[in-house]
């Protein structure tokens, strides 16, 4: 974490070197009752003035990487998360249909998928076709999992169960079958 709160105060005029003389102007302690602020404060300037999406967005990723825990961004294994929700789906068949239909290609996507999926997006980049193809259902699957949720347990179960996963005791048996994939198992629904 102290490697990110480097990053922030180069980017933002910083320096957090050891030379940094006490409770001066490159101190990240508190200011002093006497300092006047903005003038030489010790403190980080204000970042929700200063920190653009794109870099906030760097930072959750590297807070991620570099502190895991129950972040799947930390674990660094989302494409055998992907791949072992392929293999409950379908078992990786990108012909599958199923749900009197409705759920088609190898991640078994709904046409209400598409649609969100496109939502999340801002633009129309998939349409039902695009169901048939195994990249981009992955690339579906992908997006929509990841904007909800953070947790592979949480990936999986919203991919099964959708908004109301919480509430569905079936997305249980299903995220232990992804889970059993992804542990070397091969287990379909």
């Amino acid at each position: 974490m102290l490697f990110l709160t480097h990053i922030l105060a180069v980017r933002f005029g910083r320096d957090t070197g050891k030379d940094a003389e006490p409770g001066g102007p490159r101190s990240f302690s508190s200011p002093s009752s006497s300092q006047r602020p903005g003038v030489n404060s010790p403190t980080l300037p204000s970042v929700s003035k200063k920190l653009t999406p794109g870099l906030l967005l760097l930072f959750v990723i590297l807070a991620n990487i570099l502190v895991p825990g129950q972040s799947a961004l930390g674990v660094g294994r989302l494409p055998s998360l992907l791949d072992a929700i392929e293999q409950v789906e379908s078992g990786g068949d990108p012909n599958a249909v199923g749900d009197n239909g409705l759920a088609i290609g190898a991640y078994q996507i709904h046409p209400i998928v598409i649609k969100d999926a496109n939502r999340i997006l801002d633009e129309k980049k998939y349409n039902l076709k695009d169901r048939w193809d195994n990249n981009k259902s992955r690339d579906i699957c992908r997006i929509i999992i990841t904007y909800y949720e953070d947790t592979f347990e949480g990936m999986a179960r919203r991919w099964n169960g959708g908004t109301n996963w919480h509430n569905k005791p079936a997305t249980k048996k299903y995220w232990n079958k992804v889970k059993e994939c992804m542990e070397g198992g091969s287990s379909t629904e």
